[in-house]
């Protein structure tokens, strides 16, 4: 038998060589898990810098377009004893009969799910090929009972649309909505359609001020994207001979914008959207003659964590303003929050919350001055169950809190809702169970 030639190692080298082998699998197999789990590990070389140096660094970059910003360290410190409950959602009284603000007339299906708003015109829908659609609305009724809402159906193919594009804001009567990287103008009535910017964010949120005095220009808000960093959004407002200029300053980011009025003053308000705490800005708008002002900016509120369909609204009457923002209340509790726009104090404000009994997103929100009231539009899971039907509710908005609501629909979920106010009521238009719908509401006093 042939035997090798190597010498062969004594039993106690074998054991070293054992040894070495057993402690490189070892490390070996302890990198692998570190490295599978995402786990960091220290070594001998320089450790890298504390996360903690690169948010001083971005908080220092945008201090310099907002000194109250500086303030955002207190802010994040919530004190939920400035926070509390609206009234409840539903009235009652003694008799067991409450007077309804509306008559609600029945529930018209106008179209396939697409990006549709309500006008005083009627239903505005926009195309995948940027084709401004109206369903008109018919003459008001004086009957005291519910009638069919004057709505006539379109005839439209439904892949015509995106179905779960945001809908078009309106302005005086022209339509405002994004395509692509375009912010885009047409007038109801038809006639060319006007590029109005080319920086735009797909498939967001169009602001809209509401009802303008003919002596101030026309205006929106939109969330705008960088060419060279797509991931950086900025807030922008366009305004009527004067282009468009930022919102949000730099050093932050913005993921939805709305527009405020209190009175003679307006704020644009805009939310950091983020999976751990989100701020929640403002800036004053001063709308001159042939000039448009932007004040600084400063933090309202911080809100929880975001969702990526989160949206911010605004409301507001001749001595109040609040943004609407529904979002997570905590870990466990998610509703629609009522903050106060009071202007840089730096005080932390009184945060009301109607809340819902269980998260959704999106939660759509619209806002609209009704029958000489702040009202807000939403929707709300009926129940605390996984998946529940939704509901649509419109409620009036006060000092004193949210009115009591008022049921207007109910659906296994809504995409997205409109309102527009009308000479004696309201045209509510939804999306949901893949189709658009329209309700007019008449006041009753």
């Amino acid at each position: 038998m042939r035997q090798s030639l190597a010498p062969q190692p004594s039993l106690a080298s074998r054991e070293s060589l054992s040894a070495v082998a057993h402690r490189r699998i070892g490390r070996f197999a302890h990198f692998f898990v570190v490295a599978t789990l995402g786990l960091s590990f220290s070594c001998e070389t320089q450790p890298r810098p504390p996360r903690k140096k690169a948010l001083v660094k971005v908080l220092a970059a945008s201090s310099a377009d907002s000194a109250a910003r500086a303030n955002i360290g207190a802010l994040l410190k919530r004190d939920e004893r400035r926070e509390h409950d609206e009234p409840p959602e539903h009235a009652s009284s003694k008799s067991g009969r409450s007077r309804q603000p509306f008559i609600l007339d029945e529930l018209v299906d106008v179209a396939p799910a697409g990006p549709a708003a309500a006008a005083a015109e009627g239903v505005v829908l926009v195309t995948k090929s940027d084709t401004v659609q109206l369903a008109p609305l018919g003459s008001n009724s004086a009957s005291l009972r519910p009638v069919v809402t004057p709505v006539a159906a379109m005839d439209a193919d439904p892949k015509a649309y995106v179905p779960r594009a945001r809908g078009p804001a309106v302005v005086r009567h022209a339509v405002y909505w994004v395509s692509g990287s375009r912010l885009l103008r047409q007038a109801i009535a038809g006639g060319p359609i006007e590029v109005l910017a080319a920086d735009a964010r797909a498939y967001t949120q169009i602001a809209s001020p509401g009802e303008l005095e003919e002596s101030l220009p026309a205006a929106v808000g939109y969330i705008s994207s960088r060419p060279n960093n797509p991931s950086a959004l900025t807030a922008r407002l366009w305004v009527e001979g004067s282009g468009s200029q930022d919102l949000s300053p730099e050093g932050t980011t913005a993921n939805t914008v709305a527009i405020v009025r209190r009175g003679n003053d307006w704020w644009a308000v805009y939310l950091e959207a983020r999976t751990g705490m989100s701020p929640l800005h403002a800036r004053p708008i001063n709308f001159g003659p042939g000039s448009v002002k932007l004040g600084a900016d400063f933090v309202v509120w911080v809100a929880g964590s975001s969702q990526p369909m989160t949206f911010v609204h605004g409301i507001g009457d001749a001595e109040h303003a609040w943004a609407l923002l529904p979002i997570e209340r905590d870990i466990s509790r998610f509703g629609l929050a009522r903050i106060p726009i009071t202007g840089a104090s730096g005080a932390e404000p009184e945060v009301a919350w109607r809340d819902f009994p269980n998260g959704m997103d999106p939660a759509p929100v619209s806002t609209a001055v009704i029958c000489g009231k702040p009202t807000v539009l939403y929707s709300r899971p009926s129940s605390a169950a996984p998946h529940a039907p939704q509901e649509l509710h419109l409620a009036a908005v006060q000092a004193a809190g949210l009115g009591p609501s008022t049921l207007v629909g109910s659906s296994r979920g809504y995409s997205d809702v409109s309102i527009a106010a009308l000479s004696n009521g309201a045209l509510v238009v939804f999306v949901a169970d893949h189709r658009t719908w329209a309700r007019r509401l008449r006041c009753t006093h």
